[in-house]
């Protein structure tokens, strides 16, 4: 099944979205993206990256073999700029699939959201919750919308999202980010951010830090109580 999938797009990768929906219904062991978000979107990641090796992989020996029969082997540029290529795809494609999964796990746990909308100043936030339609109207309840955006790792990526969704005065951010330093956590609380990652990534920070995490499962019902607020 693997293999029809790959050798129909050995010459240019498959979308995204497609990896990502094909690394969800291929995964061999049964999660539950309901009762366990934090420990599916986890799998589905670690199921995915595998699968995109084994992609590189037969591209690049498909390149390899091409150059071969043609006697190109002395293309070394070519070969270079291939390789880049590879490297620049493997670069992008985590941000794209971390938003696809969670996209997933919200729609099955039936919660409704926008994703990719214009807001303000022609910014984009990752994910809208109820939806981009109530955000813009200024009779819906502030108290009711929620801002997420997804990030798998921070370093300084994570400030543009503030300037975000200016309706929403505190922001979420969902990263795959292990460990960060106090001083880091404190700058996120101070600009109003709250982090959400998943449960497992919670042990590799200290234990003064614990408190201001939320995990996966625990904004879902973040989600749930705002939509069934009076």
């Amino acid at each position: 099944m693997l293999n029809k999938l790959l050798e129909k797009c050995l010459r240019g990768l498959p979308k995204t979205s497609e990896f990502s929906q094909f690394a969800r219904d291929t995964l061999p062991v049964r999660c539950s993206p309901i009762d366990e978000p934090d420990l599916t979107i986890l799998a589905w990641l670690d199921h995915e990256e595998k699968l995109f090796r084994r992609h590189e992989h037969l591209r690049i020996a498909r390149h390899l073999n091409d150059a071969i029969k043609a006697k190109d082997d002395a293309d070394v540029e070519g070969f270079l700029s291939f390789s880049k290529s590879i490297s620049q795809a493997r670069m992008s494609r985590m941000g794209h699939s971390l938003e696809h999964h969670l996209g997933a796990i919200f729609t099955k746990n039936k919660l409704r959201f926008s994703k990719g909308k214009i807001t303000e100043r022609k910014s984009k936030p990752d994910f809208l919750f109820p939806s981009i339609k109530d955000y813009k109207n200024q009779a819906f309840p502030v108290v009711k919308l929620t801002m997420l955006a997804s990030k798998s790792s921070l370093k300084d990526r994570w400030r543009q999202m503030t300037k975000e969704a200016d309706r929403i005065p505190q922001k979420h951010l969902f990263t795959l980010q292990p460990s960060i330093s106090l001083a880091q956590t404190e700058e996120i609380r101070h600009q109003e951010v709250q982090l959400v990652l998943p449960r497992p990534i919670h042990d590799t920070f200290k234990l003064e830090q614990k408190p201001f995490l939320l995990d996966l499962r625990g904004f879902i019902n973040l989600i749930k109580l705002r939509e069934n607020l009076n």
